[in-house]
């Protein structure tokens, strides 16, 4: 219990805490526990005592031992740290190193500064809350591109860009933001009017396949999994990872993207439990006008608007019209392979997500398919990135086959694709 041995304590901490010699040992941690531990006894005996006997003595103990408490936290030298990276390095920067270095050209990515600017009245920034200088739009979007455009960890970061940890942390985090509540609806569109023409002829002059608006396909991102859940993003390739499905145009440009289930769902699933595969079965005619669909690979059902591979069953050969409707779908279906490789060689962080933060996986990985779409749009020569080491770029995407499919694959889905085979075949 308070005592006045307490008491008599506290006067010792407080005024050696306070003393102006500096030469006096600072509170050391079992002064600080001290002070913590008889704060709401403190608080108890001084602020709803009504015993007006003793005022002055104890007004000499609770006003140093508060403001005490209030200066627990240790006052720390300043850091050293690198001076004016954004403001003088990258400015020396010529276009080429810029490009490898920030994965996006100078001219679009002033662009893309001043769309994440504008919505500064959303989400502000150009303060970190407790920071000692403002950070920049424009250092927000250089952070946060070095991030994901490099396998580095947080603390090379802050230390490169002159900032702590938790502001590198804080820019991520808004940006990211910002990309997937604001930007993506605006980058990330189904297509529909005129562009489903556009789509579908692209995708028509790769192997004479008509119709095909999207190519469908899942990718694992190798991921660092949460301690309590990690046989969860344990993939049949044997590492930890997070599905995101994705659909594609013939330009490789993502027209839907989805992420957030771990490693072991089934690709079926994913597309099940997906806005896409819902919006599908309630509003097909909406989705897929004039008989256009989506092909995707084996681990996909067949549905009238998704259209799949023929597969041996029993042993038997294909017929050679199904071999040509099999390999035009698979050289069209190729995109959506390309369209991965690109996104992973850009954005190298996607290779291996390591920032501790489960729960923020799935926004990164949309966040980094919206800049995937900006830089197809606005960045010429951007497949260049698909000559750059990658590893799993390519992974494997289609675990064991579930014990009953997910979708019934109807008669009339059977019917558009063997209308497909004959078509190829004539």
């Amino acid at each position: 219990m308070y005592t006045r041995v307490h008491q008599t304590k506290i006067k010792v901490i407080t005024a050696v805490f306070f003393v102006e010699d500096k030469s006096l040992p600072v509170m050391d941690v079992h002064d600080q526990e001290l002070l913590l531990a008889v704060l709401p006894i403190i608080v108890f005996e001084f602020l709803w005592d009504d015993d007006d006997d003793d005022d002055e003595a104890e007004e000499d103990i609770l006003v140093p031992l508060l403001l005490a408490i209030l200066g627990l936290r240790e006052k720390r030298d300043s850091v050293p740290r690198i001076a004016n990276y954004t403001e003088l390095t990258v400015t020396l920067f010529n276009d080429k190193d810029f490009h490898e270095l920030f994965r996006m050209r100078r001219g679009p990515f002033e662009l893309l500064t001043e769309i994440c600017a504008n919505c500064n009245g959303v989400l502000p920034l150009t303060h970190i809350a407790g920071g000692r200088v403002p950070t920049t739009p424009t250092k927000h979007l250089l952070i946060t591109l070095w991030i994901l455009g490099n396998q580095c960890c947080i603390r090379d970061v802050a230390d490169r860009f002159g900032v702590s940890k938790w502001t590198v942390w804080t820019v991520i985090r808004r940006v990211c933001t910002i990309l997937v509540n604001y930007l993506a609806p605006k980058f990330i569109k189904w297509p529909t009017g005129a562009r489903v023409k556009t789509v579908s002829e692209g995708f028509e002059a790769i192997a004479k396949l008509p119709g095909v608006i999207g190519s469908i396909d899942g990718s694992h991102m190798e991921v660092k999994p949460p301690s309590d859940d990690m046989d969860s993003y344990g993939n049949r390739l044997s590492y930890y990872s997070m599905v995101v499905q994705a659909v594609c145009d013939s330009e490789m440009v993502f027209t839907n993207c989805f992420a957030g289930y771990p490693g072991s769902v089934h690709d079926a699933r994913v597309l099940r439990s997906s806005e896409l595969g819902l919006e599908a079965g309630a509003h097909q005619p909406l989705l897929f006008a004039s008989e256009t669909y989506i092909i995707g690979d084996s681990a996909y059902p067949l549905e009238t608007w998704l259209m799949v591979p023929f597969k041996q069953q029993g042993g038997h050969a294909f017929t050679w019209q199904q071999g040509v409707y099999n390999h035009a779908h698979a050289d069209t279906r190729k995109v959506i392979e390309r369209a991965f490789r690109l996104l992973k060689c850009r954005w190298r962080k996607l290779q291996m997500i390591d920032l501790d933060c489960a729960e923020y996986y799935p926004q990164i990985i949309v966040a980094a398919c919206v800049l995937h779409n900006f830089c197809r749009l606005h960045d010429i020569d951007d497949v260049a990135f698909l000559q750059a080491p990658c590893e799993n770029a390519g992974a494997a995407n289609n675990p064991a086959p579930l014990d009953a499919p997910v979708f019934a694959a109807e008669q009339a889905s059977q019917q558009r694709r063997q209308q497909l085979v004959t078509y190829l075949s004539s």
